[in-house]
């Protein structure tokens, strides 16, 4: 946790960290004074105090007990990193998003559950789908493919439509039994997609 002397909120939530601390819902706590680790903190891009991270999770700014206690829970969890990139792009973070993809050893698989979740909003599906494009013909997205496969079984037309499309990036051919069905699709931007995904791949044969 980053603190100050000077920041009205930083003892209360010191407190808060200190109480999950005892419960033994975190396993140790590292206080620094910002006036002390100014370079460091300007490396992290520190904007406000008080700012904690849990885990991968960073927390600026004031938040509840409860939202502290959530994150801890959701350390080392597919799910806590899938709400956690959400956050990041639904408040414009893109870049940090990108390095927890990157820098966790889930952060590509909690990428693709986060765009196999139909209940994300516009913001979150148009940036997570920019993180994916940036591993285009990628060994990690080619790996992927079984559980980008899946989602073309979706009752939703847009994740559909988004597995055709994330197909065609994987530049493996083998993907094209896959999108072959989506051809019969009763909506027009899957069958597009399936299409041009098809003919993308075809020349990767």
């Amino acid at each position: 946790m980053y603190l100050s002397e000077t920041c009205p909120h930083c003892p209360q939530v010191l407190l808060n960290l200190t109480d999950l601390l005892k419960a033994g819902d975190i396993a140790s706590l590292q206080l620094l004074n910002i006036s002390h680790f100014s370079r460091q903190a300007e490396t992290l891009n520190i904007k406000s105090l008080p700012w904690v991270k849990i885990g991968p999770f960073e927390i600026e700014g004031l938040s509840s007990a409860h939202e502290y206690a959530k994150w801890a829970r959701l350390v080392n969890t597919i799910e806590g990193l899938c709400n956690y990139l959400k956050l990041l792009l639904e408040t414009g973070q893109l870049q940090k998003a990108g390095y927890v993809v990157e820098s966790e050893d889930e952060g590509f698989d909690a990428l693709i559950a986060l765009l196999s979740d139909g209940k994300a909003n516009i913001t979150v599906r148009t940036g997570a789908s920019a993180l994916l494009e940036a591993h285009e013909g990628s060994q990690k997205l080619e790996q992927a493919m079984p559980v980008i496969a899946e989602m073309l079984k979706s009752d939703r037309a847009n994740i559909r439509a988004d597995a055709c499309y994330f197909l065609g990036l994987t530049h493996n051919p083998m993907a094209i039994s896959k999108l072959k069905p989506m051809l019969q699709d009763g909506d027009s931007q899957v069958y597009e997609l399936a299409s041009e995904s098809i003919e993308k791949l075809s020349a990767y044969r």
